[in-house]
């Protein structure tokens, strides 16, 4: 039994011991592979740094060497330019590839005035002097169109009466609107007072006028106009006269009288009236120039006629004018009863 014990103990050291031994030779053979392969990347590193230093180093002429752009020979240049100018000249075209036609130049007419409503007459000289248009006018200077004085683009016409005019018994130059069929009415024109035509004077010059129509078959005789605009010293006036009686004359009519301050010159004045026709208390009378409410009038305006109602008249009026006067009219309208401001307003 001994024995056998004593040769199982000495198996297990021997197979121990033989253990240890193959272990330390594994450890150096591992250790020797390790060395081996160190010497050959450090032979490695030492073969790859003497390649670097053998290549030759770049000189500093190349390292900061600048792009030069290349020359354009003279011909090139030329040709270049001769290229940039035909592009400039090139004339513009349209999408079907035309050239685009210059625009010919628009002609500006006359501006026509405009259509109004409510209105029983329209007076306007943008294409001429109307044929129809009923005249008080004897000389050839009396009634012209001024095609050179225009007012919205339309001309004027130029009403003139001079001194010896009335030396051979003509006193008026002026135009006539057919009378009024109803007692309410408003009335717009354009005027135009140049300087060189106003000097002062003691004359009373009328530039228009509502005139009535005398009861012959009762005996009258031709009285005042109803209502005037006048120029009296150089200050623009208006004078109404009235009467409830049935047979008037000059002297026994009644007057009301208003200045309007200096006579405007070199400016076209926009005048509106508006008038009812009255011998009674419940007339009036409003006019605006430019806009603004010059007079404004309450009373009688018109005459007891068997024809109730006037006419309208407008240029030059004067029994004794002392210098040549001109006066410009245009755009004259008359409204009825339903007119408002702005259908008549130049």
């Amino acid at each position: 039994m001994k024995k056998i014990t004593s040769l199982f103990v000495w198996l297990a050291f021997s197979t121990a011991f033989g253990f240890l031994t193959s272990c330390q030779s594994s450890g150096k053979q591992e250790e020797k592979t390790e060395v081996a392969t160190t010497e050959k990347v450090e032979a490695k590193q030492t073969q790859i740094q003497s390649a670097i230093d053998s290549i030759p180093a770049i000189p500093d002429s190349v390292k900061t060497a600048e792009v030069v752009p290349a020359k354009v020979s003279a011909p090139s240049a030329k040709l270049a330019a001769q290229e940039t100018t035909l592009k400039k000249a090139k004339p513009l075209r349209k999408k079907n590839d035309s050239p685009v036609k210059p625009k010919k130049p628009v002609l500006v007419r006359p501006q026509l005035p405009v259509k109004r409503m409510n209105l029983r007459s329209e007076v306007s000289f943008a294409e001429g002097i109307p044929e129809d248009l009923k005249k008080q006018v004897t000389t050839a200077h009396g009634l012209t169109l001024d095609k050179q004085k225009t007012w919205k683009g339309q001309p004027l016409a130029r009403f003139e009466l001079t001194p010896e005019d009335v030396q051979q018994g003509v006193v008026r130059s002026e135009i006539l609107l057919k009378p009024d069929n109803e007692a309410e009415v408003k009335y717009g024109w354009v005027m135009y007072f140049p300087k060189e035509y106003w000097e002062p004077s003691d004359e009373f010059d009328i530039v228009m006028q509502l005139h009535g129509y005398d009861d012959k078959i009762l005996g009258e005789k031709a009285r005042n106009p109803q209502f005037a605009l006048h120029v009296h010293k150089d200050h623009l006036k208006v004078t109404i006269h009235h009467s409830d009686l049935p047979v008037n004359t000059n002297k026994n009519d009644m007057d009301e009288k208003f200045d309007l301050g200096p006579l405007p010159k070199d400016k076209y004045l926009e005048m509106v009236l508006e008038i009812k026709h009255s011998y009674d208390p419940d007339g009036y009378a409003r006019l605006f120039i430019n806009g603004k409410k010059v007079m404004d009038y309450k009373g009688g305006t018109s005459f007891n006629d068997l024809r109730k109602y006037p006419y309208f008249k407008a240029g030059i009026y004067n029994r004794k004018v002392q210098l040549p006067r001109v006066v410009y009219i245009s755009n004259i309208r008359h409204g009825n009863s339903k007119s408002s401001y702005k259908d008549v307003a130049p």
